[in-house]
């Protein structure tokens, strides 16, 4: 029993990692570009993603801005 309850602790705590590791990764510059442009489903998981990441991520935030602004967004800025 206490075995069981172990393996299910565990499973609950590396989804919460996950979870957390994956806000952190930025998104392809094609997610941002549907988000700006309405074709991003707000009930996809890729659009939950974006919005958690861009409220914690400078460059994304600068990547949206410049994609408003009609300036040419830079790949490299995600690596």
């Amino acid at each position: 029993m206490v075995l069981i309850v172990l393996l299910l602790l565990a499973y609950s705590v590396s989804r919460i990692l996950y979870r957390i590791w994956r806000t952190y990764q930025c998104p392809h510059t094609s997610v941002i570009t549907d988000f700006w442009r309405g074709r991003l489903s707000q009930s996809t998981a890729e659009y939950q993603h974006l919005i958690s990441h861009l409220g914690i991520c400078e460059q994304c935030q600068e990547r949206l801005h410049r994609l408003r602004k009609g300036l040419p967004i830079e790949d490299h800025l995600i690596e």
